[in-house]
């Protein structure tokens, strides 16, 4: 139950950058058709980076907060590119007769980091309000209950 506020921080947050970033969905494919694996594949990425580098995020204080509000951005979209890769995979494996493009697999992910540094008037406002967000929420659900 302490984690839950966390967890829903986490996918809250990867709402709200899915939002941002759908107006720039015709550089980054967000919108469209697959809007719901899209939007999917940015809740987990968003809810991995959250509970990956949990004690870091709680705990940051001076650099080590503008490293991470910078920093996991990045690692967020190469995970989104991940789990974007993966939901677009089962989605042409529930087609007949459509085979697997691995180069795309492959290079994808990579893309999304690209464009997470193309973006940076976005993606790093975006960073330090997740930080923030996150991190408020965190030491919250210590505080309550540790003691």
């Amino acid at each position: 139950m302490k984690s839950l506020w966390y967890v829903c921080a986490a996918v809250g947050m990867g709402i709200v950058w899915y939002v941002v970033l759908l107006p720039v969905g015709d550089a980054v494919p967000l919108g469209g058709k697959g809007w719901l694996v899209n939007l999917v594949a940015m809740c987990l990425a968003s809810l991995s980076v959250a509970l990956l580098f949990r004690a870091f995020i709680v705990r940051a204080k001076g650099w080590l907060f503008h490293v991470l509000a910078v920093g996991l951005p990045t690692v967020g979209a190469l995970l989104f590119g991940v789990y974007y890769v993966l939901g677009w995979h089962l989605d042409t494996l529930a087609q007949l007769g459509v085979g697997t493009d691995w180069d795309y697999i492959v290079k994808t992910p990579l893309v999304f980091v690209w464009f997470a540094w193309v973006f940076l008037p976005i993606t790093v406002p975006m960073g330090y309000l997740s930080q923030w967000v996150m991190q408020c929420v965190g030491q919250n659900c210590r505080a309550r209950h540790s003691s």
